[in-house]
C-alpha cells in the first residue's frame, strides 16, 4: 500500500512519523522532568525547612541551658531581670517552632517522633521553671543539685528526643535525593535510548522512501534505454 502512494505523500508520511517520534519524546522528558521537579520541590520547600526547624529546636535548648547557667550563677538583680526576659523570648520561639512543626509533619513516624520531644519538652520546661525560681532566689545549694541532678536527665532527654526527630527527618530529605537521582538517571538512559531509535526508524525510513522512490525510476529508465536500443516485446511490471 505504501509504496503506490505518490512522492510526496510518502515524503510526508515520512515526516510525520518522525514528528511523532519527537513528541513522543518530548512528552515522556516531560513526565520525567515533573516528577523530578516535584521531588525537589519537596525537598527544597518541605524536608529541608524541618531539618533546619528541628535544629533550632536544639540551638533553643543550649540557649536555654546558657541563661538558667547565668540565672544561678549571678545575684545581680538587673542581670536576672534581663535573663528572664530573655528566657521568656526563647521559650516562645521554641513553642512556635514546635508549633509549626506539629501542622507540618504529616507522616505517623514523624508524629511519633514530634510527641516524644513534645513530652520530653514538658518534663524538662517543668524542671526549668523550678530552676529558674530557685536562680531568682538565689538558692545556690539547692540549684546546683537540681542542675547537676534531674535537671541535667531531662535535659539530655529532650535532646535525645530532638536528635531523634532530626535524624528522621535528614534521612526523609537523603531519600528523596536519591530519588531524584535515580529520576535523572533513569531519565537520561531512557532518552539516549529512545533518542537512538529515532535516528535508527529515522534511517530506515529514508532508506525505504529513498528506494521506493529511485527504484521505480530505475526501472523506467531501463525500460526507456531497452526501448531506444530497439527491444520492445519485453514485459513490464506495474506493480
Amino acid at each position: 500500500m505504501f509504496k503506490n502512494l505518490k512522492i510526496g505523500v510518502k515524503i510526508g508520511v515520512g515526516f510525520f512519523l518522525i514528528l511523532a517520534m519527537v513528541g513522543v519524546l518530548v512528552l515522556i522528558a516531560r513526565d520525567r522532568l515533573d516528577n523530578i521537579n516535584v521531588v525537589v520541590d519537596r525537598v527544597v520547600t518541605d524536608r529541608n525547612v524541618k531539618v533546619a526547624q528541628a535544629h533550632r529546636l536544639k540551638d533553643n535548648i543550649n540557649e536555654i541551658s546558657r541563661i538558667v547557667r547565668n540565672l544561678v550563677i549571678t545575684h545581680d538583680r538587673e542581670t536576672l531581670r534581663a535573663e528572664n526576659v530573655r528566657l521568656d523570648g526563647v521559650v516562645k520561639a521554641q513553642g512556635d517552632v514546635l508549633d509549626t512543626l506539629q501542622s507540618t509533619i504529616k507522616s505517623d513516624e514523624g508524629k511519633r517522633l514530634l510527641a516524644d520531644v513534645v513530652k520530653a519538652r514538658e518534663e524538662y520546661s517543668a524542671l526549668r521553671e523550678k530552676l529558674t525560681r530557685l536562680g531568682l532566689a538565689n538558692d545556690d545549694s539547692a540549684c546546683s543539685r537540681l542542675m547537676f541532678g534531674d535537671f541535667r536527665t531531662v535535659q539530655n532527654e529532650y535532646m535525645k528526643a530532638v536528635d531523634n526527630l532530626i535524624s528522621y527527618q535528614t534521612e526523609l530529605t537523603n531519600a528523596d535525593g536519591r530519588e531524584a537521582a535515580a529520576d535523572g538517571a533513569s531519565l537520561q538512559q531512557l532518552l539516549l535510548l529512545l533518542g537512538l531509535g529515532m535516528v535508527a526508524l529515522s534511517v530506515l525510513l529514508a532508506w525505504y522512501i529513498t528506494t521506493s522512490i529511485t527504484k521505480p525510476i530505475g526501472q523506467c529508465i531501463s525500460i526507456a534505454d531497452q526501448i531506444a536500443n530497439g527491444k520492445t516485446d519485453m514485459a513490464i511490471d506495474l506493480d
